[in-house]
């Protein structure tokens, strides 16, 4: 807005989620159940990528690096979560150890399973995808995009290009599972403290209640 001539008072109000419907699981024995209900084993690397199908969420880079990734780690698994535009011709790309999932009522479920949460996009806004994944404690690799870099924490930015994620992927898929933990629960924190929908609604009316007294028009004035 500045570089296009507006000038005004800017107030920002970042995206939020509910991080009580976006939660991690109590424990592994709840993780591997889930995994179970899903179809997945235990034990297996799992990488999650949840958006639409379509060129902005970059899924083709994604399926393009992900024969690198089973090179350093062959027991890897990705699961694409959504629907969209792209999806045949996404679906053409698959390789070994990809399932595409469809669209999904609640992606919470996926996060908490996951080991990894992927973020290819070619563009976004601020992605709620991301803020999501962080609530329910995964670890991610995201595009190095201008959004992407304000949404993670400097601490837990693991951004790569989009080109491609391949080494990013394999890095944290490689990482030690307490290491991962860790991470997750300060993506966690990170959500908790500064984009907690109850909080982040608070300051929306705040600033809406500023704006609304900034344009109040007096009693006085009405009755002239």
């Amino acid at each position: 807005g500045s570089r296009l001539g507006v000038k005004a008072t800017i107030a920002m109000v970042p995206n939020s989620v509910d991080s009580d419907r976006f939660h991690p699981l109590s424990g592994d024995a709840d993780r591997a159940a889930l995994r179970a209900e899903m179809g997945f084993a235990s034990d297996v690397p799992l990488a999650v990528c949840v958006g639409r199908l379509c060129e902005q969420k970059g899924q083709d880079l994604l399926l393009a690096a992900w024969p690198r990734v089973l090179n350093s780690v062959p027991s890897a698994q990705l699961v694409l979560v959504g629907d969209g535009p792209e999806r045949s011709q996404l679906e053409s790309q698959r390789g070994a150890n990809v399932v595409f999932a469809g669209a999904s009522p609640d992606p919470a479920c996926w996060f908490q399973l996951a080991d990894l949460a992927v973020v290819p996009s070619r563009w976004e806004g601020q992605a709620l995808v991301i803020l999501e994944a962080m609530s329910c404690a995964v670890p991610i690799v995201a595009s190095d995009i201008a959004p992407n870099a304000e949404t993670l924490p400097l601490a837990l930015a693991q951004r790569c290009p989009q080109i491609d994620p391949a080494a990013a992927i394999v890095e944290r898929l490689q990482k030690d599972a307490r290491e991962r933990a860790i991470e997750g629960r300060s993506g966690r924190k990170h959500v908790q403290e500064f984009h907690d929908r109850v909080r982040q609604a608070d300051k929306l009316i705040e600033v809406w209640e500023t704006v609304a007294d900034a344009h109040r028009v007096s009693p006085i004035h009405l009755a002239r």
